[in-house]
């Protein structure tokens, strides 16, 4: 079954205890699915700097470093630069839901 990399992202997010509910992060999401990883490659500056400033807005790294909830996914975090990490986890998430 097919996830977009706006999915996964969320549910990356959710295994760490963030819970994105504003309506600019489900527009982001939905961005995202849209694009695809493909397109996603092509945003990804854009992407990587919308998570930096919700790092900031709400405080997530905080969370994150609590991220032992899901020890899997955190271990392939780069912890000095976890926007691109989330960004580069929810990309290779979806690609992985997207082989046959």
């Amino acid at each position: 079954m097919y996830k977009g990399p706006g999915e996964c992202l969320q549910i990356i997010l959710e295994s760490f205890g963030i819970h994105p509910h504003n309506c600019e992060c489900r527009e982001w999401a939905r961005r995202m699915d849209e694009w695809g990883p493909d397109g996603c490659a092509e945003h990804k500056t854009e992407i990587i700097q919308y998570l930096r400033e919700q790092q900031v807005k709400y405080g997530w790294v905080k969370t994150l470093i609590a991220a032992r909830r899901n020890p899997k996914l955190a271990w392939q975090m780069n912890w000095t630069d976890p926007a691109t990490s989330l960004y580069e986890l929810s990309i290779e998430m979806s690609k992985e839901f997207s082989k046959p």
